[in-house]
């Protein structure tokens, strides 16, 4: 049975700190108790319209890593590079 909870439910689930608890990704900081229940608790929630209206929305969210681009690496100039500018800065300004 585990795996296949773990199967049905892996898409919104993830584990707690606690043991006994369990998180869904859909409704932000719900935890479900899952020690006593264990499955049944899954299914109930999952019925729940809040769940539900958050499932729905997931669905239909942008991931936010679209909007993410690669930045390329750029090199700054080391600070004896800076001070031989500033030198020479200050020798052409005399």
């Amino acid at each position: 049975m585990p795996g296949k909870c773990k199967e049905k439910y892996k898409s919104w689930v993830t584990p707690d700190k606690d043991p006994g608890r369990a998180q869904c990704r859909s409704c932000v900081g719900k935890t479900v108790d899952i020690l006593n229940m264990g499955e049944a608790a899954l299914a109930s929630h999952a019925k729940g319209s809040r769940h539900q209206s958050a499932a729905a929305s997931g669905a239909k969210a942008t991931p936010i890593t679209s909007f993410l681009t690669t930045a390329t690496a750029t090199t700054l100039p080391s600070n004896a590079s800076l001070s031989s500018a500033n030198k020479q800065a200050a020798i052409t300004d005399t």
